[in-house]
């Protein structure tokens, strides 16, 4: 039997296992037709190359299997590849535009799915600037999802009649693939309005529980797809702009700038004849940035007295802060 003979019919039984929905069986057989694909043989040459029809017979069902299995971000991008085609002849297989719009929405479908972060947004990007979805279906949840708006619900619910079956698989929390994908999306979308939020107001948002809202958060911090830390004694997501794989540095930086502010401030009212290795000791750093903060509090004490004069009597022991946010 021929290499191409025996690419062909590894390429059909993986269509035919995919028609009967058995991903795994139709992977197998395009594991053992991609050894046979077009390839460097090593030696600057390259094997006998397969007809146009088997390759792209072979791209359309790695994009299904990825969709099967749920890789939805890599599923999305073959798809669009194969909405990119020429349309015309490819040798004996007619590419039709019905066929290129059909793997276009395929993509746009894929890319709904797909977990929320910068990967998923520059996929958003391609398909939103291409001219063609304008003229699909939902194509205002592709445009909400790249402009980072909230998803609504009535939406959402008419855009999951379209999908698969396994596209609206349960997932290990208990929530649709779908569900999932536009919490995540939410959660992106409300840290464009927010600085921090309460979990109890974003479950509400999002229609979910605030534990539900604090786990799909926590999930997608620790995985680098959204910038925040969370207060678990106050129950607050705090958002922060910066992007997370600097936040550690910057965080470093911000606190050696304050502490050299401080003892730079500290040495000053203490006079010229402080010493200079002070800043260097750990523990009179603290000390300085203590005393920065005293002399701010003292600063708006007096700032407060000069408003209110009448006060006066009461400072050295009874102002309280309930007092100075009665005032403020």
């Amino acid at each position: 039997m021929s290499v191409m003979t025996r690419l062909q019919t590894h390429i059909k039984c993986a269509r035919l296992f995919l028609e009967d929905d058995d991903a795994v069986n139709a992977e197998a057989h395009l594991n053992r037709a991609s050894a046979l694909l077009p390839h460097d043989d090593g030696a600057g040459g390259a094997t006998a190359a397969a007809d146009p029809e088997s390759l792209l017979h072979f791209r359309t069902c790695y994009a299904r299997v990825l969709d099967s299995k749920r890789k939805f971000l890599e599923a999305a991008m073959k798809y669009y590849e194969l909405s990119k085609m020429k349309v015309g002849m490819h040798g004996a297989f007619d590419v039709k535009e019905e066929e290129c719009l059909q793997a276009l929405q395929l993509a746009m479908a894929c890319a709904v799915l797909a977990p929320a972060g910068p990967p998923r947004l520059k996929l958003l990007a391609m398909l939103y600037k291409d001219e063609r979805t304008r003229a699909l279906p939902f194509f205002d949840i592709l445009e909400s999802l790249y402009m980072e708006r909230l998803l609504k619900k009535h939406s959402v619910d008419m855009f999951a009649q379209t999908l698969k079956p396994h596209q609206l698989a349960v997932t290990s929390d208990g929530s649709t693939v779908l569900q999932r994908a536009v919490t995540e999306h939410n959660i992106l979308a409300a840290s464009k309005i927010y600085i921090n939020i309460s979990f109890k107001e974003l479950g509400t948002i999002l229609g979910v529980p605030p534990a539900k809202a604090e786990e799909s958060a926590s999930r997608m911090i620790y995985e680098e797809r959204l910038a925040g830390s969370i207060d678990q004694t106050d129950h607050v997501l705090d958002f922060s702009s910066i992007a997370p794989g600097l936040r550690a540095a910057a965080d470093s930086s911000k606190l050696s700038a304050a502490t050299t502010a401080a003892a730079a401030e500290s040495e000053a009212a203490a006079g010229a004849d402080a010493e200079p290795a002070a800043a260097a000791d750990p523990m009179k750093q603290w000390d300085a940035q203590n005393a920065a903060v005293c002399r701010a509090v003292d600063t708006c004490c007096d700032a407060i007295l000069a408003k209110h004069p009448e006060l006066a009597e009461k400072v050295g022991g009874s102002l309280t802060g309930e007092d100075i946010m009665r005032l403020g």
